[in-house]
């Protein structure tokens, strides 16, 4: 069976695994109501956007404060609304 369409190759490293959600890259324990942060993506990064409001979700499951997410110019933000 022929594969020239995807050559074999040796000697390249594979890359580290990407944590998808890395709840703690986000300052969510620091903020006061009324604060936000900024999440700059890249066009038509709307799962950026989708992961955000995962987060949020998992953090309003173990923490009584509550955030919303919104598309904004280049990203997303995020604030603290309780």
């Amino acid at each position: 069976m022929e594969f020239s369409d995807f050559p074999v190759e040796t000697g390249i490293p594979m890359p580290e695994e990407e944590q998808r959600y890395d709840r703690h890259k986000y300052p969510w324990r620091v903020m006061e109501v009324g604060n936000s942060f900024f999440v700059p993506i890249a066009p038509k990064g709307i799962k950026t956007l989708h992961r955000l409001r995962a987060l949020i979700s998992y953090q309003h499951s173990r923490h009584p404060e509550r955030f919303e997410a919104r598309g904004v110019d280049g990203g997303v933000r995020v604030w603290r609304t309780e």
